[in-house]
């Protein structure tokens, strides 16, 4: 069976469900792990640490999990979701009224 999870750069699987951060940080639940993102003109993949702030709604990306200034951001309280069934397994837009990005997330054998 194929499942698609977040994995870490040594390829490690990162757990999927949802995690509460410190009581010191934020009450809020984060789901947090590595995607590849379509970008350039040339249409390349590349590895960006993502980061999904409930309390915002928004969907935050950076070069690696140490960076602390974000490279964007993505507003999901007016986008929309949906797979890419031509692609490859674990592909998937979010079209927002400023933009449509396209994702991908590892696969994972079971």
């Amino acid at each position: 069976m194929n499942d698609i999870a977040f994995l870490n750069k040594d390829g490690d699987s990162l757990p999927t469900e949802p995690r509460k951060q410190s009581p010191v940080v934020s009450g809020a639940t984060m789901l947090c792990g590595y995607l590849d993102k379509m970008s350039g003109p040339l249409k390349v993949w590349r590895s960006l640490w993502f980061i999904y702030k409930e309390n915002e709604c928004q969907l935050v990306y950076y070069k690696c999990a140490q960076d602390v200034n974000p490279l964007g951001w993505i507003d999901l309280s007016n986008a929309i979701l949906g797979d890419l069934p031509q692609a490859d397994q674990g592909t998937f837009y979010i079209q927002t009224p400023e933009r449509t990005l396209t994702l991908k997330g590892k696969h994972i054998e079971t």
